[in-house]
């Protein structure tokens, strides 16, 4: 069957492709590059990393710390209701009776912060991921008013965690806040962005003591204020004893009662260098606002880090990226001059890695074409095997668009892996030509023998080769589905690499003839029109 296809269908198709060579290569040409633009057309979507769904979702609800604990507890026993309500929907949508969160814990770290986690059926058992679940959830928990984060993380491995970090940094700490609240202000515009947070380490309300002109004139500081004041509300240690084995402190300080209230301090008695009382408002002014519990520090300058969640199946990461940076950057530094602004997390580790897969790529390259240049003795013919390379990467997107998946770096790893496959089908026959041409075969009339030779070998080691990685592509697991993308672009790319191998090959040996010939025949006109002597 397989020899009746090679006489009846690949020989007549190779030797019409051999006679209309250049019309075939444009028409491989054409269709490679229609394929790449199907990745920027959106027809094949990219994402550096995509959402790999896991089997819990990890929810962590953090409130200021000035927060009571009750109001805490109270966001917490409603982020564990809402779970009812994720169990009620997906029952009613998947037409499953069972619940679909298996367990669910509530940790709280302190008073102002709670780690929820919830542990779902197996992945394989449902067919509703838990991105989509973690979705559902925010939905029913609905609005948490005065909370500081409320974060969600359903998806497994190095793709989880935060999906965009902007840094912004600044010497003033005002401007910054401001700053970090119109950011916020913009991305609640973008579709598919959620879960908006920053890193600013807000802190219980606190006083802020200045001294006014009047109390400068009088003879009194900053310093001498402030420790008054101190004295007055924690105390001024006036004697120490020895009680058996401990020392014991006396303070003497205001009451209970009266410490208690601010209104103390508006008509706490001031003592001055002459040894007068003067009120505290006629030398102070006190101002009420909120602390900063932390204060985060790069190279000297104050960093605080805007964090978000894209969902990826609504908008693509660098599609925020791109708006960030031509749009919404720019025109809050304009705003905001004394502002700088970078990119941090993932979207830093995927410029870092891009740069990576650019190097290691064309290492690779350069290695294989070394390894091939070398026992051929020849550095044209290591091209026509390399030649399949391109147009694997081609197989491998046509393979995620007719999958489904999304073009990832799990996917460009693949094809760095399938770089070197595909050029053994185009060794087998570059070395068939080889070996017909030692025995004195016309090169041309060796190509096509090749190509008839090695068909049956070509055509058995690339389907051999997609079989045995179609169960991967298959399989549903959440372990599988790091490895999918690698082997969709392997299996995907080596299949078209055999047509590649079959008919571009060979045509690339006939145009290097053709070539070879019209300098021949240059070099033979320049002879004949040079002067004899």
């Amino acid at each position: 069957l397989l020899n009746g296809f090679i006489r009846r269908v690949y020989s007549p198709l190779l030797k019409t492709f051999l006679a209309y060579r250049y019309v075939t290569l444009a028409l491989f040409l054409a269709s490679f590059m229609i394929v790449l633009s199907m990745v920027p057309a959106g027809l094949v979507r990219f994402v550096f990393f995509p959402d790999i769904p896991s089997d819990e979702i990890r929810i962590v609800l953090r409130l200021p710390p000035s927060a009571p604990y009750q109001l805490t507890h109270r966001y917490a026993l409603q982020v564990e209701q809402a779970a009812e309500a994720v169990n009620a929907r997906y029952r009613e949508e998947s037409g499953d009776s069972r619940d679909v969160i298996a367990d669910l814990e509530v940790l709280s770290e302190s008073d102002s912060r709670a780690d929820i986690w919830a542990a779902l059926i197996p992945s394989e058992e449902r067919d509703i991921n838990s991105v989509t679940l973690a979705q559902w959830w925010r939905e029913a928990i609905g609005p948490l008013p005065g909370i500081k984060e409320l974060s969600f993380d359903a998806k497994a491995g190095p793709g989880g965690g935060i999906d965009l970090d902007v840094a912004l940094e600044s010497d003033d700490l005002g401007e910054l806040q401001r700053a970090a609240s119109d950011l916020k202000s913009r991305l609640q515009e973008i579709e598919g962005v959620f879960d908006i947070r920053d890193t600013f380490g807000a802190g219980a309300p606190e006083v802020d003591i200045r001294i006014k002109p009047a109390g400068e004139l009088l003879g009194l500081g900053q310093a001498e204020i402030a420790r008054q004041v101190r004295q007055a509300f924690f105390g001024a240690e006036i004697q120490r004893f020895q009680r058996g084995r401990h020392e014991v402190r006396v303070y003497a300080r205001l009451p209970l009662e009266e410490r208690d209230t601010l209104q103390t301090l508006e008509q706490l008695w001031i003592n001055l260098p002459n040894g007068e009382r003067v009120p505290f408002s006629e030398v102070a002014e006190a101002r009420y606002a909120s602390g900063i519990s932390s204060i985060k520090r790069i190279d000297r300058q104050r960093v605080v880090n805007i964090q978000t969640g894209i969902d990826k199946a609504t908008i693509e990461p660098d599609d925020v990226v791109n708006e960030l940076r031509s749009e919404i950057l720019p025109a809050l530094k304009e705003a905001h001059p004394s502002i700088h602004y970078r990119f941090a997390g993932q979207v830093e580790e995927q410029a870092q890695d891009t740069r990576e897969l650019k190097t290691k790529g064309a290492l690779v390259l350069l290695l294989i074409f070394a390894a091939l240049a070398i026992p051929l003795k020849s550095y044209v013919q290591p091209l026509y095997i390399m030649s399949a390379i391109p147009f694997a990467v081609v197989g491998a997107i046509i393979g995620h668009w007719l999958t489904g998946n999304a073009f990832s770096f799990l996917s460009i790893v693949g094809v760095l892996a399938l770089a070197g496959v595909v050029v053994n089908d185009s060794l087998v026959l570059v070395d068939f030509v080889n070996q017909k041409v030692a025995e004195g075969s016309e090169r041309l009339v060796a190509v096509v023998e090749a190509g008839q030779a090695r068909f049956r070998a070509v055509i058995l080691t690339s389907l051999t080769t997609f079989l045995g990685l179609l169960p991967i592509q298959l399989e549903t697991s959440i372990q599988a589905q790091f490895i999918i993308p690698m082997a969709v672009s392997v299996g995907f790319g080596i299949l078209f690499a055999t047509g590649v191998t079959l008919f571009l090959v060979p045509i690339l040996f006939y145009i290097a003839n053709d070539v070879r010939r019209l300098f021949s025949f240059q070099k033979s006109e320049a002879d004949h029109s040079a002067p004899t002597s």
